[in-house]
């Protein structure tokens, strides 16, 4: 990953796991770095708790 990461090249990374397994996995780091204090992180924590909970269920 390290060796991906100086790459300027490349602008997404695949991990697959294999037939019949599955692996998500992703963020936009770039709106991350834009939060301008706690209660926007916050808030999009509880927003990815929730996805998370919500895609457990299914």
């Amino acid at each position: 990953m390290t060796d991906l990461d100086g790459d300027d090249r490349i602008r997404c990374v695949v991990l697959y796991g294999g037939a019949g397994r599955s692996f998500g996995a992703g963020g936009d780091f770039h709106e991350v770095s834009e939060f301008s204090g706690g209660d926007e992180v916050d808030a999009w924590i509880d927003d990815i708790t929730d996805l998370y909970g919500t895609a457990t269920e299914l």
